[in-house]
Formats: C-alpha cells, structure tokens, sequence
C-alpha cells in the first residue's frame, strides 16, 4: 500500500512527531510505501519558540508546494493521513477540491475546530472540520471529547502515547531527593499554563520544601526554588525519572477540553504520580487515588501536592502503578501494530 502522510511540521513539532513521524517505521515493517510531506518547513517551530518574525515568503512557498503535490500525485497513494487540515484558516472548498476522488484520514490532537467558531470566522470555517470530517474514511482522535466537538464522520481512538523504550525504568535505581522535585514539562508556548497554579505553589512552599523543575520553558515566580532546563529528547526520561511529582495544570475552555493528556502520560511512563486539571483526557488517563490525582480547583491542588510530598511511601506506589497504566494502555508497542491495522482496515 502506498500512503502519504501529511503532518503539519516537521519532528521538531511535538504533536506531528507523536502522532505521525513515529509510526512511519510501523508501517515500513509492515511492507507499506511511505511518502510524508510537512506543511512547514523545517525550522518553522523552533523560530516560533524563538518569538521570530514568521516567514510568510516561505510559508506560502510550503502551502504552494503542498497543493501541488496532491493536485500531481495524489491519485498515486492508496490513503492519505491528514494531520488536523491541509492548510490553517483556508475554507473546506479549497481542500475538497484538492481531495477530491482521494482516499484519506484525519487526525487531531487539538481542538483546531474551535478556533474557527468565533466572529466572522465561524462564517467561513465554522464547519470546515465536520464537512473534513464526513468525507474522511475515518477521523483518529486523541481523547474522547471529541465526540462531542466533530459531529460527522467516523471517529476513532487514537491517543498519543510514547515508546517505552525510552523510559527504561526498569532495573535503575531511582534517585532520591532529599528535597522532592515537582515537574513539568512542554515548551514556550504553554509554560503559562504553570501560572494557573501560581498562587497554590507560593502557599505549598510555606509547608512543604519542594523543587519546581520546569522542562522545555523558562519561569520566574518569587519565592519559589525553581529549576529551567532546556528540552532535550535525550535528556528527558533522566530528567523525569530523576523527578518525583509531575503535575499537567490547565485552564478550563473548550481548547484545553481537546488536549490529549500526554504529560500525563510522559510522567506516568518515568513512573511519577500525577496531579492535573480536571479535564477531559487527564481523567480518562489518570486513575484518581491510585495513579495519581485530578484536582478540580486550588484547594485540592494544595491538598494532593502536599500529600505527595509529604508522603514518599504513597508517592513511589502511585508511580509504580502509573507505569504499568501506561506499558498496558498508553505506548507504540501497544498502538502501532493497532494502528496500522486500523488503516490496513481501511484501505480494502
């Protein structure tokens, strides 16, 4: 089978790497022809990281080259793997058209959908991704609130999940910290979601001595001891591992209801506990009370971080049972063989 996949950045974007780039081997081995085409051009992430000016010359070239690529070839790929939309902001018309008589899926691991339903904009792109979506053969999602966002077509369970083989927790010796380590990880753009709980951490640390090692991101809140490190995939598992709280603080509206929880996921992999907002994905992975918890506002975030913190005893049984939550439900070795399956399933 040939198929080509059409994420939207190259690896450097989190989501495209998870949620696209990593199966590729998948499907090699499963003796499928992969061709994949990025929207962005390489290094389009880490200049908006960077706050640099965008290069609007190139990312028209990039749309401009997409365009022509399906318009030439697309009749040569068995199915089509569309990450989110062909393009950000163009009306459905312009990618029914260059869809036309091809076979494809969607996949979204954010709410693309409700950006496109306030003001003006909901004229033209309202219905944009269920029009996408009721044409597709099916529409792989990362949590299962999007049932409720795309009312059309055939969605499927996809959640972004990692490679255990690294996080390989087993047979190395934890480190302890005398001075228990709270982490969080992402990048530039959603280090803001740690201020949703500034106020409950300045409160903790009058109790409890803790660290706050901030992975991918750079913070300041006074009073607090906290550590920035660069991310680095090679570093990751050490830096989590190496943790003893992973915490997923987010706001309350419909575009973090389409988050799929994969901090949550990368935490409980490294064998870490969790506390996360009360949303979606985190409580569908998050077992409360036993792999962790999900707080619903500040007085239960206080009330769970400092029971973590101030028992180890707890801390290393709710970690050890959010590894195996994840080794059973939430990894490659798991979902890349259910994957290709599933797009093997829909090809005949």
């Amino acid at each position: 089978m040939k198929i080509l996949l059409l994420p939207k950045y190259f690896p450097e974007g989190a989501s495209s790497r998870y949620r696209t780039h990593n199966y590729i081997d998948y499907f090699i081995k499963n003796g499928h022809e992969v061709t994949i085409k990025p929207l962005f051009y390489d290094g389009y992430v880490k200049n908006l990281y960077q706050k640099k000016s965008k290069d609007y010359p190139r990312i028209l070239s990039d749309i401009l080259n997409r365009a022509k690529h399906l318009l030439k070839n697309k009749s040569k790929y068995d199915i089509i793997i569309i990450e989110k939309e062909l393009f950000p902001y163009f009306p459905y018309i312009f990618e029914r058209i260059l869809l036309q008589n091809s076979r494809y899926t969607l996949d979204y691991d954010d709410a693309v959908s409700t950006k496109y339903k306030g003001g003006i904009i909901k004229k033209v792109l309202g219905d944009k991704i269920n029009n996408l979506s009721e044409n597709a053969l099916a529409t792989a999602v990362g949590n299962r609130w999007y049932w409720e966002e795309i009312t059309k077509g055939n969605l499927v369970y996809l959640p972004t999940v990692v490679d255990l083989n690294k996080y390989p927790i087993k047979g190395i010796k934890k480190p302890v910290n005398y001075i228990p380590i709270i982490s969080w990880i992402g990048s530039p753009s959603t280090v803001k979601y740690i201020y949703r709980i500034k106020s409950v951490l300045v409160e903790l640390i009058k109790v409890c001595q803790f660290k706050l090692r901030v992975i991918g991101g750079n913070i300041d809140i006074e009073g607090l001891n906290i550590e920035c490190l660069p991310w680095c995939e090679d570093k990751e598992f050490e830096h989590l591992f190496s943790s003893d709280i992973g915490i997923m603080p987010l706001h309350e509206t419909p575009w973090e209801y389409g988050k799929c929880g994969f901090k949550c996921i990368q935490y409980m992999a490294s064998g870490l506990p969790v506390v996360a907002s009360a949303l979606p994905a985190n409580e569908e992975i998050i077992i409360h009370g036993e792999t962790g918890f999900i707080a619903k506002d500040d007085n239960e975030w206080y009330e769970y971080l400092k029971l973590l913190l101030t028992e180890p005893n707890k801390r290393i049984s709710y970690g050890g049972k959010a590894r195996m939550r994840v080794e059973k439900n939430y990894s490659y070795q798991v979902w890349g063989s259910k994957y290709i399956e599933h797009i093997e399933n829909l090809s005949i």
